[in-house]
């Protein structure tokens, strides 16, 4: 369990013998900066036990720095369960229809590389 103290969760797993994973509160009620752990690496079920319970409790996690590979971020996300994929199949990444390509960017014919308003309107 979390031992929640103002500002800062105490750290709760070890992803190795000299990393501790870490949270740090954002906000009293929303969200948690994560550190000390690699998601293309994300180590064993106790690990990814304390990252769901953390979500669960603040809503929004943030891993800062993470550079991950398509593959490892579907791995990664379905450990909180099956995917779904968008039905905007010409914004799903080529080979990977699990991610959906976010971006205000457009290619040299002025067409959108991604979807423009994902965020626009919110929902649950």
């Amino acid at each position: 369990s979390f031992i929640y103290q103002r500002g800062t969760l105490a750290p709760f797993a070890r992803q190795s013998d000299d990393t501790a994973m870490t949270m740090t509160n954002l906000h009293d009620h929303v969200g948690a900066d994560v550190a000390g752990i690699d998601l293309a690496h994300p180590g064993d079920d106790a690990t990814f036990a304390g990252i769901e319970q953390a979500f669960y409790q603040k809503s929004v996690l943030v891993f800062r720095g993470q550079n991950l590979p398509p593959d490892a971020q579907i791995a990664f996300s379905r450990r909180f369960g099956s995917l779904e994929v968008h039905i905007l199949h010409q914004f799903q990444l080529t080979g990977h229809p699990e991610v959906l390509v976010l971006s205000n960017k457009t290619d040299a014919e002025g067409k959108a590389v991604g979807l423009v308003d994902a965020g626009r309107y919110w929902h649950t």
